[in-house]
C-alpha cells in the first residue's frame, strides 16, 4: 500500500459535567485525530488523546511524534497483512517507534488498522479475530458525587438494560463514598454488577479496611485501590481481601503486565489500548492474561469516536479471545459506553449503547464515516 496523504488534526470536546476522579477532575478531552489516505483514495482514520495525569505522554510529545511520522510515511509505501490471526505477531513495527508517546502510536496504528481492514473487505474486529461478535457488553459509569443523584442514575442506567454499573471512589471521603454506594446498590437491585474505581487513591492499610467494610455491597471487583507503584501491596490485597482486585494504572506495558500476572497481584486486568500504544499492543497483553486465567476489561480514557469505537473492536476481538480460553465465566462487561458524557463528538451521531451492549456496524474497517474537517490542514500549528 502507498500513502498519498498523511494529516493530523487536533479537537477539543468539553464534558458535559465535570467528571470526578481521585487525580482530579476532567472537563474537556483534547487529542487529534489522525487522516491516512492510500493509493486508492481510502481514508484510514485514528485519534490520538493523551491523558498525562493518568500515565499517558504529554499533547506536545503527541504532536512531535505524528509530526516526525508525517514526514516519514508521506508518499511511502506501507505493508498491510490481509488478516492479523489472533495469536499473530504485532504488524506494522510501531511498538519500538513510539517508546514514549503511546497516544500517538495508538493513533496512527488504529489509522493503519482502519486502512488495512477496509482492503481486506472485513469489519476490524474481523480483521483482528475471524470469530469475533457482532456486540459487546458495557457497563455505564454513574458520574453524580451527590448519593441522590448517583441512586437516580444507577435507576436510569438499570432500565436502559446496562447489567453492570461502575462507580468512582476515593473522592469525597470514605464516608460519602460508603453512602454513594450503598445508594447505587439499593436503587440498582441485588442482581446488577456494581464495580469501584479508587484511580490509585487509598494506601494499603485503608483499601484493607474499606474493602472488607463493603463487602456486603457486592462488589464485583475494586480497581487499582492502591497506587501504580505497589505492586507488593497490590498482591496482599488480592490474596486476602473479600474483593477482587483489578489493575489498570498498573499497567502500562508488555512487562508491567508480567509483572502483575507473576505475582498474582491482581484478579482482572483493566485495559485501555490509548494508553498502551494501540490495539495490537491491547491484544497481546490480553493473551498474556488469559493464559493465567485472568480476565481482561477494555476501557477507554473518555475518547472521542473515532478511539472508542477502535476499542470496541478491540473489545470484541477480546471476546472472542476468551471464548477461546479455558475461562468458564463469561467475559466482564467493557467501559466503552462513555460518549455520553461528553457534550457533543466529532462526528454528529456516534454509535451508543442499545439495551447494555455497544453494536459494531458491519461495514468495512472502524465503519464510521469519514473524519470532516477540523479546521486545519496536514500537519496541526
Amino acid at each position: 500500500m502507498h500513502i498519498v496523504e498523511f494529516r493530523w488534526e487536533p479537537y477539543s470536546l468539553p464534558l458535559s459535567a465535570s467528571f470526578a476522579t481521585a487525580r482530579g477532575d476532567i472537563t474537556e478531552r483534547s487529542g487529534f485525530v489522525i487522516r491516512i489516505r492510500d493509493e486508492d483514495g481510502r481514508w484510514g482514520i485514528g485519534e490520538a488523546a493523551p491523558l498525562p495525569a493518568f500515565g499517558g505522554e504529554t499533547p506536545g510529545e503527541t504532536r512531535r511524534a505524528l509530526a516526525a511520522w508525517q514526514r516519514r510515511l508521506t508518499d511511502a509505501a506501507v505493508s498491510l497483512p490481509p488478516r492479523i490471526e489472533a495469536h499473530g505477531p504485532p504488524a506494522f513495527g510501531l511498538a519500538e517507534d513510539f517508546p514514549a508517546a503511546p497516544a500517538a502510536r495508538h493513533g496512527l496504528e488504529l489509522a493503519l488498522l482502519d486502512l488495512a481492514a477496509q482492503r481486506a473487505g472485513l469489519p476490524l474486529a474481523r480483521l483482528l479475530h475471524p470469530r469475533a461478535p457482532t456486540a459487546v457488553p458495557v457497563n455505564a459509569t454513574l458520574a453524580a458525587r451527590e448519593c441522590a443523584r448517583a441512586a437516580g442514575e444507577a435507576r436510569e442506567a438499570v432500565a436502559a438494560g446496562f447489567g453492570t454499573l461502575k462507580v468512582k471512589v476515593g473522592i469525597a471521603g470514605d464516608a460519602a463514598d460508603e453512602s454513594r454506594l450503598r445508594a447505587v446498590r439499593a436503587a440498582a437491585g441485588a442482581g446488577v454488577r456494581l464495580r469501584i474505581d479508587a484511580n490509585g487513591a487509598w494506601r494499603e492499610a485503608q483499601a484493607r479496611r474499606l474493602l472488607a467494610r463493603w463487602a456486603d455491597i457486592g462488589l464485583e471487583y475494586a480497581e487499582q485501590p492502591l497506587p501504580a507503584g505497589d505492586l507488593a501491596g497490590m498482591a496482599r490485597l488480592a490474596s486476602q481481601c473479600p474483593v477482587p482486585i483489578a489493575a489498570d494504572e498498573s499497567v502500562r506495558g508488555e512487562e508491567d503486565a508480567r509483572l502483575l500476572l507473576e505475582r498474582n497481584a491482581a484478579q482482572v486486568l483493566v485495559l485501555k489500548p490509548m494508553l498502551l500504544g494501540g490495539i495490537l499492543s491491547t491484544l497481546a497483553i490480553t493473551r498474556m492474561a488469559l493464559a493465567h486465567g485472568v480476565p481482561v476489561v477494555i476501557t477507554t480514557t473518555l475518547d472521542a469516536v473515532y478511539a472508542r469505537t477502535g476499542a470496541l473492536h478491540a473489545a470484541a476481538a477480546v471476546q472472542a479471545l476468551h471464548a477461546e480460553s479455558p475461562l468458564s465465566d463469561a467475559p466482564p462487561a467493557c467501559g466503552l459506553a462513555t460518549g455520553s458524557l461528553l457534550a457533543w463528538d466529532l462526528l454528529p451521531d456516534p454509535p451508543s449503547p442499545r439495551g447494555g451492549l455497544l453494536h459494531l456496524a458491519d461495514t468495512p474497517g472502524l465503519g464510521l464515516p469519514p473524519a470532516p474537517s477540523l479546521g486545519a490542514a496536514g500537519a496541526s500549528s
